[in-house]
């Protein structure tokens, strides 16, 4: 389960900037277990900053640090460098979305490398636009290929489906359902997470 809150804040017309942090855990035990139990996976902070160019594109660039010692001191916590190029263009009241992006992940022992590509949808489930109120819903499809020294490459594949409610006019709250395959072709480990978004827009 993850828990993420994001604040976005338009500097001028066509500069804006997102601050975000993220808090995942997962089960200790079996879903069926009745005395379930969660670990802490990670806890994370973001900041990024865009640049509008054209109509619907956008440039960006990001820096995150993820805390991954919460539950095993074992594991290294991780400094993210991104940068990406967005196009979202509506289409009536479908709006359609594209986003390409880099990851630098860098951890004592290495630094891996990621290529990212995202196809996203969202449209409100009630007339042309998302008033206050109403909802709305996402799906996504991602793919994400990993290159390390230490490792061989990997590719990821990410699907979405999600439903998010504009609760006032700069608040929305959004609850996914994402199923991940991790090394596609290789160990072929699948997960599912449930996130929980709180987005305000100043």
């Amino acid at each position: 389960m993850e828990k993420v809150a994001t604040l976005q804040y338009n500097i001028s017309p066509r500069w804006s900037t997102q601050l975000g942090t993220e808090y995942r855990n997962t089960p200790a035990e079996d879903i069926g277990d009745a005395s379930l139990q969660f670990n802490s996976r990670h806890l994370q902070f973001s900041g990024t900053v865009a640049y509008e160019v054209g109509f619907y594109a956008k440039l960006g660039t990001g820096i995150m640090y993820r805390f991954n010692t919460l539950e095993d001191k074992g594991n290294e916590n991780e400094t993210r460098i991104t940068q990406q190029y967005t196009y979202a263009k509506p289409y009536n009241a479908l709006r359609l979305g594209h986003r390409l992006k880099l990851d630098q992940r860098i951890k004592v022992s290495e630094t891996t490398h990621r290529m990212r590509y995202r196809l996203s949808a969202d449209a409100p489930l009630n007339g042309l636009s998302v008033d206050r109120g109403e909802y709305y819903g996402v799906a996504s499809l991602e793919t994400l290929l990993n290159i390390s020294r230490l490792n061989k490459p990997a590719w990821d594949q990410r699907f979405t489906l999600g439903i998010g409610n504009q609760i006032f006019e700069k608040v929305k709250l959004q609850i996914d359902v994402q199923y991940r395959v991790e090394d596609f072709f290789s160990s072929n480990t699948q997960s599912l997470f449930v996130v929980t978004q709180l987005y305000y827009k100043l």
